[in-house]
């Protein structure tokens, strides 16, 4: 069975924080444009939503199967025999992870299908998304939707 090599992210890395919370909001990289108009009267951004958090991105190189249409399963899971997966489909050689926990391990493969079989696979590779608060969930319509839960409440209990 062929093998599907895996890119991004690669095995035992650490993601940058999935969210960024700064005002007013950093230049654009490399074009030394700001990332945003403002609106200083209002104390706005016009433009762009700064609150929405990031995916996470995976990537992955076509595996040489010759012609015709691949579908791609992504597998995310916490345990390392990737049960209880959660799992992405897609036609595309990368995929978007929204809302992981913070500062977890996870642990990810990717099979390619053509009418259903698999035909090739990848190994299992892990990550470990960064553990910077809050953890910001995106819904469209929305901003500023946040995951409080998990904090110790009085007394120790979660």
């Amino acid at each position: 069975m062929k093998r599907i090599e895996l890119i991004e992210p690669a095995d035992g890395f650490v993601t940058p924080p999935l969210q960024k919370h700064t005002w007013p909001p950093e230049r654009e990289v490399g074009s030394g444009k700001p990332a945003g108009v403002f609106d200083w009267d209002n104390l706005q951004i016009v433009g762009m939503d700064r609150s929405q958090p990031h995916p996470v991105l995976l990537t992955w190189r076509r595996p040489g199967l010759g012609f015709g249409h691949i579908t791609y399963s992504v597998a995310l899971s916490l345990s390392p025999d990737l049960a209880d997966s959660r799992v992405i489909t897609t036609s595309k050689t990368k995929a978007e992870f929204w809302h992981p926990f913070l500062g977890r391990k996870y642990y990810w493969k990717v099979s390619a299908l053509r009418f259903g079989k698999i035909q090739a696979e990848s190994p299992v590779w892990s990550f470990t998304t960064d553990p910077t608060p809050p953890r910001w969930i995106r819904v469209p319509g929305m901003t500023n939707m946040r995951d409080i839960g998990g904090w110790p409440l009085q007394g120790g209990r979660p």
